[in-house]
């Protein structure tokens, strides 16, 4: 990464940070507004669009993008940046244990939503459907700079949906996002710099 690119990174990252520690005071307040914006049709928009099925679907659909349009070496570290991010997500789960919002009363839980289980699997903080949607924008930005912001739309409606559904705080999918982001940045660069996952690829399958 060049000086100027690290400079901008730090600088994002900075920003980032700043403003998700600011979010953590509004935590409450916007958890407590969600309940004001359920709807019939939300709730099963963003129980459905929301799901981990739909992050893995846009995922799939992501790789054969990638196959189609002869990038194919990205493909590896793509997934590699996605199972990081959850990887570390339970990770700091487990660390952190910060209940969920209904857990705490701020908003009631949506009843299909408690029929998944949600109320006793995990914890809170970080939001890990955030991270793996946005671990995904360094390598948008590298490889398809203007459907990057398709897809940063896309993880912002799946980040809005963990609050609405009364799962995460706004605090745990703001951090979600920068994190994601950043392992997404530093396996694009890691990858720019050794090419690891090219030679991965080319001895996987002979090329």
């Amino acid at each position: 990464m060049k000086n100027s690119g690290k400079r901008r990174f730090m600088f994002m990252i900075v920003l980032f940070v700043f403003i998700a520690i600011v979010s953590v005071w509004f935590d409450p307040r916007v958890a407590v507004s969600m309940n004001n914006l359920r709807t019939d049709f939300l709730s099963s928009f963003f129980l459905n669009f929301g799901s981990l099925g739909t992050i893995a679907i846009l995922l799939i659909i992501l790789t054969a993008v990638f196959f189609q349009q002869r990038k194919k070496e990205m493909i590896l570290p793509l997934w590699f940046a996605a199972g990081l991010s959850a990887a570390i997500s339970f990770f700091l789960k487990i660390l952190v244990q910060r209940p969920r919002p209904f857990q705490l009363g701020f908003i009631s839980l949506i009843d299909s939503v408690g029929k998944a289980s949600y109320s006793t699997w995990d914890f809170s903080f970080p939001s890990f459907h955030t991270m793996i949607a946005f671990a995904v924008v360094p390598f948008l930005d590298k490889e398809f700079p203007k459907f990057k912001y398709v897809w940063i739309a896309l993880a912002v409606i799946i980040g809005f949906s963990r609050m609405y559904l009364g799962l995460h705080f706004l605090s745990d999918v703001v951090s979600g996002g920068l994190i994601g982001y950043i392992i997404g940045v530093l396996v694009v660069e890691s990858e720019k710099e050794n090419k690891f996952w090219a030679r991965t690829y080319r001895k996987i399958f002979r090329r």
